[in-house]
This record gives structure tokens, C-alpha cells and sequence, in this order.
């Protein structure tokens, strides 16, 4: 009878490795906080929302003046929360800044649980979080007021989700192969990922191409090989659309 595998030292030591260039990011990231002009715009249409004149630069004006609808909800509701005691300009700063390094933890995450799933229990060691740590424009617009640590969140979160359905699925493969039945999967489980997955033109409008390439994913995916792809397209344009 085989032991289980001992990945626990391994994971640990993975995730402190991960741990130093996070703090890096987080740490370089605030000490260049500022907010971008346009981010002031958004802090204007902020203050209409909470005024109750709805998300407009100038009140009586049905003009767009935002770029995010996820980001200016996040502020709105920051605004409502907590406005009274700190100035919203910091809370989004904050916020943004937690979202970018919080998506730069779940792609790391993301990468360690497709390379367990593939058989590797030694220590992983994720370089790939040294590239934002040596790209000061990374750190110079987490906190920059606008939508951009969103954006690094979502993307993160995206593929972490993502990649732990593809991790689950490896048995489902292996049973189709070997021609035994897989085990059963709830059809409503993949639609929250859908969901997730159709955010992207809600958090800026230009990720509607990561969409589109993470419901490729998603579709092709091992768990949703018995479900009709047009169900998951649809589940995550509801929003957008």
C-alpha cells in the first residue's frame, strides 16, 4: 500500500519563495503610490454615484466618463463603506494595490497546481514572479488610481480557477481513455467560472480578448467536455451584454 506523496515541506517552501518577490512587488508598488489624472476623473464620477446623480462626470450630463464599470462599483462601494473616515483616492489605491498582488499570488498558485497535477512534488520556485518585481511600470500604476490593479487580479484569479479545473479533470481524462466511467461533476459548477470568466470586458474593455481566449479554455476543458460549449459562451456574456 503506497504512502501519500510528501508535498507539504515542498508547498511550504514553494509558497516562501513566492512570499519574497510578492512583498517586493507590494512594497516597490507603495512607495511609488500616486493616482493618475484619470483616476481623478473616476473619484468624480464616484462622488456623482454616492450624490445620486448616477455615473456621470457633471450632473444633468449623460456622458461616459469611466472605462471600468468593476472598478467604479469597487470604489462606490469603498466610498459608501469606509468614505466617511478615509479619502477615497486612498482606498482605491489600497484596493487596487491588494488586487494586483492578490493576482499575482493566485498565477503563481495557478502554475503550482498544473505542475503538481502533472507529477512534480519537489519544490517549485516561481521565477515568473520576478518579472513584475523588475518592471517599474507594474508597481508604478498598481496604485495609480485606476483600473489596472483590477485587471492583474482578474487575470490572476482567472487562470488560478481555471487551472484547478484542468487539475481536476486529469482523472476524468485518464477514465476516458481507459474506457471506465468518470466520476459525476454538478453541471451549475462550471457556471460561476463562466461568470468569472465573462468579467473581463467589465474590469477594462480591451480584456474581451482574454475572454474570449479563457472560454477557449474553458471549453476544451476536461469537465466541460459534456456540456454544450454555447451554454458557457452565453453564461459569461449575460453580464456585458
Amino acid at each position: 500500500m503506497g504512502s501519500a506523496r510528501p508535498v507539504g515541506r515542498p508547498t511550504a517552501i514553494s509558497i516562501a519563495l513566492a512570499a519574497v518577490p510578492l512583498g517586493a512587488f507590494a512594497l516597490a508598488a507603495w512607495s511609488q503610490r500616486w493616482t493618475h489624472d484619470d483616476g481623478f476623473i473616476t473619484l468624480r464620477v464616484v462622488e456623482h454615484v454616492v450624490a445620486g446623480d448616477g455615473p456621470v462626470y457633471n450632473a444633468g450630463q449623460r456622458v461616459e466618463a469611466y472605462t471600468s464599470p468593476v472598478h467604479l462599483a469597487v470604489l462606490v462601494v469603498l466610498r459608501v463603506a469606509l468614505g466617511w473616515a478615509v479619502d477615497v483616492a486612498w482606498l482605491g489605491a489600497c484596493a487596487t494595490l491588494a488586487a494586483a498582488t492578490a493576482g499575482l499570488a493566485l498565477a503563481a498558485a495557478g502554475a503550482a497546481r498544473l505542475a503538481r497535477a502533472g507529477g512534480a512534488t519537489g519544490v517549485l520556485v516561481p521565477f515568473g514572479l520576478l518579472v513584475p518585481v523588475a518592471l517599474p511600470p507594474m508597481w508604478e500604476y498598481a496604485t495609480a488610481g485606476l483600473e489596472t490593479g483590477l485587471a492583474i487580479g482578474w487575470i490572476g484569479a482567472t487562470f488560478w480557477v481555471l487551472a484547478g479545473l484542468a487539475a481536476r479533470g486529469r482523472p476524468h481524462a485518464v477514465a476516458r481513455r481507459r474506457g471506465s466511467p468518470a466520476p459525476e461533476v454538478a453541471p451549475g459548477r462550471l457556471a460561476p467560472v463562466a461568470v468569472l470568466v465573462g468579467l473581463g470586458p467589465l474590469v477594462r474593455p480591451e480584456l474581451a480578448l482574454v475572454t474570449v481566449a479563457w472560454l477557449v479554455v474553458l471549453c476544451r476543458l476536461e469537465l466541460a467536455r459534456e456540456r454544450p460549449w454555447w451554454r458557457l459562451v452565453a453564461t459569461a456574456a449575460a453580464l456585458p451584454v
